[in-house]
């Protein structure tokens, strides 16, 4: 996809990473052992500190059909990190899976959710002895699965909730490189920004996925490109949101 296609789609879609709340260094409040619990929790688990269902110890799985092949793996099959790497806890510098420039990662949670934010990680560019590699412009993508689904997509095309087709550049453009025979609908264009206040970056999910309520079990998160350099290093990926109500379940 080229750079014009992305601006396209981010234009329809999100804003860029959500940035943590500040507090006027006037008005801050002293120190509790609640601040020191809170700061322990967030130094551990990140800002984003939302539920990831695509965790690996949460049942979060790599969906082959839908992942890129790994380039660094065919250099050296038995060193490089593979792509299971993205849902781990393990972010230790180098744990990274590498699929070239631009690449997939297809991705599958145990429990159906309606997603509201997705989060992506890379390594600090102080550490980073090239911080090109981190991945710069993503789609986060979503499989429509289940007629209760099929419908309400429908009715955000007929009611050009999602028409993105007015910008000739994004027409044809309705799902990543490998599909699967999957239906796919964008839920997030995204920018990492390695100049940003976090290594750990939240973005939104479109506001009219959520309204729509549609709710989706796999993903693929598609790298369009990085910062500069000749492969891109992803580090780890998180997908929230809630889970999906049981009448939704008995009309998948």
């Amino acid at each position: 996809m080229n750079q014009r296609v992305f601006n396209g789609l981010q234009d329809h879609v999100t804003p860029g990473p959500l940035d943590p709340p500040t507090t006027p260094s006037s008005s801050l409040p002293q120190c509790s052992s609640q601040n020191v619990e809170d700061l322990a929790i967030i130094a551990r688990w990140g800002p984003a500190f939302r539920p990831d269902y695509t965790l690996d110890a949460n049942g979060g799985k790599v969906v082959p059909t839908l992942t890129s092949s790994d380039r660094s793996r065919r250099r050296a099959p038995s060193a490089a990190p593979g792509p299971e790497v993205v849902i781990s806890e393990d972010s230790s510098i180098g744990n990274c899976w590498t699929p070239g420039v631009s690449g997939q990662v297809g991705l599958s949670t145990t429990t159906v959710i309606y997603p509201t934010h997705v989060t992506v990680e890379h390594i600090p560019r102080q550490i980073a002895v090239d911080v090109g590699r981190a991945p710069r412009h993503m789609i986060l993508w979503g499989v429509i699965d289940g007629l209760s689904n099929v419908h309400k997509h429908r009715w955000l095309i007929d009611n050009r909730e999602m028409d993105i087709s007015p910008d000739s550049s994004l027409r044809g453009h309705h799902a990543p490189p490998l599909t699967d025979n999957h239906a796919f609908v964008v839920l997030a264009a995204i920018e990492y920004n390695i100049s940003g206040p976090s290594p750990v970056q939240t973005f939104a999910v479109h506001d009219r996925i959520l309204d729509s309520q549609m709710d989706f079990g796999i993903y693929v998160l598609e790298i369009i490109d990085n910062w500069g350099s000749s492969d891109t290093c992803l580090y780890r990926v998180q997908i929230h949101g809630e889970p999906a109500s049981l009448d939704t379940h008995r009309e998948r």
